[in-house]
């Protein structure tokens, strides 16, 4: 006897409403949205906090990504510290482990219960890697919610890049962008050539003759610098569409930054694809490119020769002067790419920074001190101050210095971005700092229980919490469940029974704690009786009861695994029933919330096949024993074959299809219209029986008296 509490009745519709309800992840709504804190260069790699694995249909209204996509999503928020924010998110690859296909992200800002959609990102079939750069407000929070088309779930890896640096580079070299430092750039898409096609001087240096191949200015961007400190300069470029094709030239400018018809060609990276030949032969040729130290040559001309790696070799620039790099999707995607510098050399630019007194052992409500300490090159510079999340000040244009407290416990970011005016580029500095709690002048913080409700069946994940707290600052409660991260939201859903320990905290670091136990109902216990066996053929009364009903009322269902199988009744306790082979009978209680308790009984079947042929018959219509047949209990469902063959193997009778035991079937003896001889004759029966198996073979001799 096996006892079962929460029965497999009606498996499928009880699997998928399990499913659905345990292992819901804790930020499966924007409520509960877990906090990103470290946004200066953040990636994820904690597989719980950033899986969405049991999610739910997010069902916000009036927002296009959940209604176009209907993502099963999880939610993160974030405050900006500065004016951009490129969001990435990547799923399943080939040996990064992580599981989500065809990612959406959805931007949000406002409140969870007023969102409004900034931008719905989704991937093109096949590609789970998304990228986007939104323009973002100081201090704002933004929301983003993390799902997959088609209902797909699983891990995958969120990276958020916080920049001050306008996106969105110039295209004409004129006009290019300045750069005073090498901090990466993202540009999420790249069209035309600007007001001006510029000459690209491709002939401007001897070392790098290759054909023209008709390359001009097109889907381009513009870079400038001065070199500061000498050095290497090496970058990376990496095309946001994966295959795409990017171009560029580097160059330095001899007469200044403002001389672009005087520039000289140092780099020419123009290789690409073999038009006509297998991806295979110049796949090396197109996506990332740049500069790497060591390489062996200065430029790669177009298409894709033996040798070619898409990389040229390092400039090595000279404190003072000018240098310039144009950036070409060649394949006209219209998406765009990452850059990132890196080499010894430095680039000409001021230099943000700033002290903080004291620096250790910072509390909240406590004041400290700022002063700028910024070096400029030459110009003066103009100062965009932003002191962190519940600063006062918050912001600032002035150089300072500034008397700074924070109302709020936590990590704080500090960011400093100075402008030179002469030449517009712009250089952040991101400091962050963790502002202690200061609770000791503070009434102690009480959590306390507003509803506990227990799940609604044993074994079932369905119960909930809701706390709520007083005391601490009365401001800004935070709630963790059994260690969880801390989220606004208070109620705490999807929750099988055992014991809940609830943590809070308040905007000023203040602490408590709750422990609240669910409890699964009482059990009804059911018995289905006693595991038996029986001849094929035969039939047995099942012997359920109903041991305990712990005051719940209840139906029961008798339901089993194999076809055939007849039963007398399905809602009574002891029903007779006619297996047709081994069978496992389920007996189920369902109570009156559709809570479900079962047990099983297994009712064995004797295949012994019981069978009787006769060995000799007297066709002479004296009614005794005038044909031959075969005889059996109700184990045989029909004789489906019998033949008769005389002793040289002519076939002298056949039937099919006939029902046993009965005298007036089988073979009357005859062979044609004319009387078979005596003798000894052989048959063949195919006999099919109850039990839903194929037809069994008997053979043997058959003698014939007269």
């Amino acid at each position: 006897m096996n006892k079962l509490i929460l029965s497999l009745f009606f498996t499928m519709v009880l699997c998928i409403s399990v499913n659905a309800q345990f292992g819901v992840p804790l930020n499966d709504i924007c409520l509960q949205s877990f906090r990103l804190n470290d946004l200066e260069n953040f990636c994820s790699d904690d597989v719980d906090m950033f899986s969405s694995e049991g999610a739910t249909i997010d069902t916000t209204a009036g927002l296009g990504c959940q209604s176009s996509f209907q993502p099963l999503g999880v939610w993160y928020n974030f405050t900006a510290i500065t004016k951009f924010v490129r969001i990435t998110i990547e799923g399943q690859d080939a040996n990064n482990g992580l599981l989500l296909t065809n990612p959406i992200i959805g931007i949000y800002e406002g409140s969870c219960g007023n969102l409004s959609e900034l931008n719905c990102v989704t991937t093109p079939t096949g590609v789970n890697i998304g990228e986007v750069i939104i323009p973002t407000v100081v201090g704002r929070t933004y929301y983003l919610m993390i799902g997959g088309k088609n209902a797909s779930v699983g891990s995958f890896r969120l990276c958020l890049n916080s920049f001050n640096v306008d996106p969105v580079p110039l295209q004409d070299c004129a006009q290019a962008r300045i750069l005073c430092d090498k901090s990466p750039i993202g540009v999420e898409s790249v069209v035309g050539f600007g007001n001006t096609r510029d000459n690209l001087n491709l002939n401007s240096n001897p070392a790098i003759q290759f054909p023209a191949c008709g390359v001009e200015e097109a889907a381009s961007n513009w870079y400038k610098w001065t070199c500061d400190e000498s050095g290497t300069l090496e970058f990376t470029i990496t095309p946001l569409k994966q295959f795409d094709d990017i171009d560029f030239m580097v160059y330095e400018f001899p007469d200044g930054l403002e001389n672009c018809n005087s520039k000289v060609l140092l780099r020419n990276m123009i290789s690409g694809e073999n038009q006509g030949q297998p991806m295979s032969q110049w796949q090396v040729c197109v996506g990332p490119t740049g500069l790497m130290a060591g390489d062996g040559d200065d430029g790669e001309t177009c298409g894709c020769q033996n040798g070619d790696n898409n990389f040229a070799n390092a400039i090595q620039m000279e404190s003072g002067k000018s240098y310039g790099l144009v950036v070409m999707n060649f394949s006209q995607s219209g998406v765009g790419y990452n850059l990132e510098f890196g080499g010894t050399g430095t680039f000409l630019g001021p230099i943000p920074e700033f002290s903080i007194d004291p620096i250790v052992g910072l509390r909240c409500d406590q004041s400290f001190t700022i002063e700028d300490r910024s070096r400029d090159n030459g110009n003066p510079l103009e100062y965009n101050w932003y002191f962190g999340e519940d600063a006062t000040p918050q912001t600032s244009t002035e150089a300072g210095p500034f008397q700074v407290d924070y109302s709020s416990f936590g990590t704080k970011y500090i960011v400093l971005s100075v402008v030179d005016p002469v030449n517009g580029c712009e250089v952040t500095e991101i400091f962050d700092i963790y502002a202690e709690p200061c609770c000791e002048d503070i009434e102690p913080l009480i959590p306390n229980l507003v509803q506990a409700t227990d799940p609604t069946c044993p074994n079932f994940g369905d119960g909930s919490l809701e706390v709520a707290a007083s005391g601490g600052s009365n401001s800004g409660y935070s709630f963790s469940i059994n260690g969880s991260p801390f989220v606004m939201g208070s109620e705490f859903n999807n929750l099988p029974d055992g014991t809940y320990q609830i943590d809070v905290v308040d905007s000023k670091g203040c602490e408590g704690s709750i422990d609240i136990n669910l409890e699964d109902p009482d059990s009804i216990i059911v018995d289905a009786g006693i595991d038996s066996i029986v001849d094929l053929g035969d039939m047995i009364n099942l012997e359920g009861q109903i041991i305990s009903d712990n005051g719940r009322d209840f139906d029961i269902v008798w339901t089993w695994n194999s076809d055939g199988t007849t039963v007398s009744c399905v809602n009574c306790l002891d029903p007779n029933v006619f297996p047709f082979g081994a069978t496992e009978f389920t007996l189920t209680a369902i109570d009156e919330f559709g809570c479900t308790f079962s047990d099983r009984v297994t009712i064995d079947v004797d295949l012994d096949y019981p069978l009787y042929i006769p060995n000799i018959f007297s066709p002479n219509e004296d009614g005794i024993n005038d044909r031959f047949t075969a005889y059996s209990g109700i184990s045989v469902q029909e004789i489906v074959l019998l033949r008769i063959f005389d002793r040289w193997g002519n076939q002298v009778y056949e039937e099919r299809n006939f029902p046993h035991n009965d005298p007036t079937r089988g073979w009357d003896g005859s062979f044609g219209s004319a009387l078979a001889e005596q003798g000894v004759y052989s048959f063949i029966f195919e006999v099919q029986f109850i039990d839903n198996l194929p037809p069994r073979q008997y053979s043997g001799d058959i003698t014939l008296i007269r």
